[in-house]
């Protein structure tokens, strides 16, 4: 019963994560959907809600990081220090240098003084450790500051992101300066926003995130409870992985120092690697329990528990390294690491292992958000709602597989015991089929059995058939030039090629006698004449692999006859062989010899050829009464010609 609570549970996190999804998708999470203006004088006129400027910009690279705003425009008195952005966006990657950034903005008039906009800037990263805004009208110049080393409570705009009002006075014309300098990926993506259209968004940006932190410890809660029933370690790691992600997310989008109280900047600013580390260690320990890779990849488990050993060592390390270079070693391992819990899913797959079917999947998800958000840091990919959110969206997409993978679990406990019946039921069939290799299913089917077990001693019957038999010429010349191995191996080679025409020509096998098929056609001696044509056909082509080979061509004859035979076991009870009892049997092998006297491929008795349905479809021709050894009488006998064959 526990069980199938918790599956409608499940059901329930499988809803609220596709409404998630959606949400996520319909709401304007940053300005990464609005237009983004070319270079020039930026003009804000008419409505508007946001607009993307990163374009219309240009940046100076202080290599010292010691250039004052003053010292800047003394340099620019002299020459033009900016330079024009020539990537798709502000996106410099870890870096030692201050970067300035400078642009001109002007509002269009108004008819009304209330359509005045209120307009904000915001720098849309939320770990940009110090923005510094100069904002420049006539002589006058005014400075705000903003980023992480500015208290939440402190800042102009209580937000995770540096976001601070800009002047919007209709008719002017604006100079804003930028100095922004971090310890961390310097990725720069700069919004205009209407105010209430800001107010908006951020309302909608905290409606996802409280759907996303609530899923996280709803699925968390839920595990935990799982782990108490059943004392799984599995799912105990697995609790410490969703919390973690959700320490790893608060502080990835600027949200720790909102929601937590901190002694001080700095603690806060080592979050991100810190939460980073203990993320990757919980992630790399799960996917060690989960794919079993002790068992199924064991070089592979070797390296994942070497990555967390790494992580480990990053964490008091980075108490003590620069924050950028502690980020950079986050970012280098996180990639390193997923790509080798990608290899070690994929290797467990393919030996077999089925939960890894789900994982490989599910962790496709995550992974994907653990390598594209070190891609962006470095500068690699720019900067926009997929990259922004990567981790965000792939760890929501992993939860929902996941979930459905620890659910299939506890089915696949539920039924355990009638899984067990089945394999038992299975076993017992395999056991069947593999007997049918020695015995002959049509055989069974003709002393009425419906397995091997129910075979007794003196089961018999009468049936008429046509029976082929087949024989190498001189094979036993052959053989000589081969040991036992390579006798062995080439009988299996022809007999592969030769054994399914005579079964898709609806007939089967009754015993190989070295070299030699002895099989039975129940139903018409037409199929038995074009099992022995196509057999010939067979022969040729597997003749031109042996000439490739260097090896030597060889021969087969074949001989038909129908007859009243007598299908039973004979032998003791402990040691008992089924056969097949008929004068035509005889015949058949006599008439299969006979084609080396007589230089031929195919022959058969008269007696079999009047039965066939359309004698002049065959070529062939009268040989004559021919006498055989253990026959009273001469048999009148036909051959096959060649025609027949080609």
């Amino acid at each position: 019963m526990r069980i199938n609570i918790a599956a409608s549970g499940y059901r329930g996190v499988f809803t609220a994560l596709f409404v998630f999804f959606i949400v996520l998708l319909s709401f304007p999470l940053s300005a990464a959907d609005s237009k983004t203006v070319k270079k020039g004088t930026i003009k804000f006129s008419g409505p508007f809600q946001s607009q993307r400027i990163d374009r219309s910009v240009s940046y100076y690279e202080d290599k010292t990081g010691n250039l004052t705003f003053r010292q800047l425009l003394e340099l620019s008195e002299t020459k033009d220090p900016f330079r024009p952005l020539t990537k798709k966006t502000l996106n410099f990657g870890f870096t030692g240098s201050a970067y300035w950034i400078y642009f001109k903005y002007a509002c269009a008039p108004v008819k009304n003084i209330r359509e005045t906009k209120k307009l904000l800037l915001e720098v849309g990263y939320p770990l940009i450790d110090d923005v510094q805004y100069y904002i420049k009208d006539g002589s006058t110049v005014v400075k705000k500051e903003a980023g992480t080393v500015v208290a939440y409570n402190d800042r102009e705009t209580p937000y995770r992101n540096a976001v601070v009002q800009i002047p919007s006075e209709p008719g002017r014309t604006h100079e804003v300066y930028l100095r922004i300098k971090t310890e961390g990926s310097m990725n720069i993506p700069l919004i205009v926003w209407e105010s209430r259209a800001f107010v908006q968004s951020a309302m909608n940006e905290q409606y996802v995130f409280g759907l996303y932190f609530g899923l996280l410890l709803v699925m968390a809660l839920l595990n935990l409870f799982i782990f108490i029933t059943i004392r799984s370690r599995d799912y105990l790691v697995y609790v410490l992985y969703i919390l973690s992600a959700a320490v790893f997310q608060l502080s990835l989008n600027g949200l720790t120092g909102v929601y937590f109280p901190k002694e001080s900047i700095w603690a806060h600013m080592m979050s991100t690697p810190m939460s980073g580390s203990v993320l990757a260690i919980f992630m790399n320990t799960f996917g060690r329990l989960f794919l079993q890779s002790r068992k199924n990849a064991p070089y592979l488990n070797k390296a994942v528990l070497g990555m967390v050993v790494l992580f480990i060592c990053n964490i008091p390390a980075a108490w003590f390294l620069e924050y950028r270079i502690a980020v950079q070693i986050v970012s280098f391992l996180s990639i390193a690491g997923s790509i080798i819990l990608l290899f070690t899913a994929v290797k467990s797959f393919m030996t077999g292992y089925r939960p890894a079917r789900l994982y490989l999947v599910a962790w496709i998800g995550i992974i994907s958000g653990f390598i594209i958000l070190p891609m962006k840091n470095f500068g690699l990919l720019p900067h926009n709602l997929f990259t922004d959110y990567s981790i965000l969206m792939g760890s929501a997409f992993e939860i929902i597989l996941m979930s459905l993978a620890l659910a299939d679990r506890m089915r696949i406990m539920q039924r355990e015991k009638e899984s067990v019946q089945r394999e038992a039921f299975e076993r017992q069939k395999e056991t069947a089929e593999s007997f049918s290799r020695f015995v002959p299913k049509e055989f069974l089917r003709y002393l009425d059995r419906e397995n091997i077990a129910e075979i007794k001693l003196g089961d018999q019957s009468i049936r008429e058939m046509t029976v082929l038999f087949s024989d190498i010429r001189s094979f036993t010349k052959i053989s000589e030039r081969m040991s036992p191995k390579e006798n062995i191996d080439f009988l299996n080679s022809y007999l592969q090629k030769i054994a399914p025409i005579i079964r898709s020509n609806n007939g089967f096998i009754d015993k190989y006698i070295g070299d030699a098929i002895m099989a039975l056609f129940p139903e018409s001696v037409d199929d038995a004449i074009n099992a022995a044509i196509q057999m010939h056909r067979a022969l040729r082509e597997l003749n031109d692999c042996y000439r490739l080979c260097g090896e030597t061509d060889i021969n087969i004859g074949v001989g038909i006859h129908t007859g009243t035979l007598v299908l039973g076991t004979i032998g003791e009870e402990n040691r008992m062989d089924t056969t097949v009892i008929s004068d035509a049997v005889n015949t058949a092998s006599r008439l299969e010899g006979l084609n080396k006297k007589l230089n031929t491929k195919i022959l058969l008795s008269m007696e079999s050829f009047d039965k066939a349905a359309d004698r002049d479809k065959y070529p062939h021709r009268m040989i004559g009464l021919v006498r055989i050894r253990g026959k009273a009488n001469p048999i009148r006998v036909v051959e096959i010609l060649q025609e027949a064959i080609a």
